[in-house]
């Protein structure tokens, strides 16, 4: 594994522990979806730079699952990718 696909992952996993601790947490929904479309977007982007598909300065889960999609070997919901880029937004 490259240390740039690492470097995505650890990022993304600290994004799950994060989750972990706050999904319980009504109040905190809203940063729950943000730090879950993180988490997905570095995952992404993890197998981007591993197989070396491009250069890609995007955030939106949909692109970037199209550009991944061959790559990875499980199954991926698309409407929830982009109900996550939606909720996501709302955090500010």
């Amino acid at each position: 594994m490259k240390k740039i696909t690492k470097e995505w992952l650890i990022s993304a996993e600290d994004d799950f522990e994060v989750i972990n601790k706050i999904i319980d947490a009504k109040h905190l929904t809203h940063r729950v979806a943000f730090h879950s479309q993180q988490a997905i977007e570095k995952c992404f982007k993890a197998v981007i730079e591993e197989f070396e598909l491009g250069i890609i300065k995007i955030h939106d889960l949909e692109t970037l699952f199209n550009k991944v999609e061959n790559y990875i070997h499980f199954k991926v919901e698309i409407e929830t990718l982009k109900e996550l880029d939606k909720l996501s937004l709302l955090t500010d």
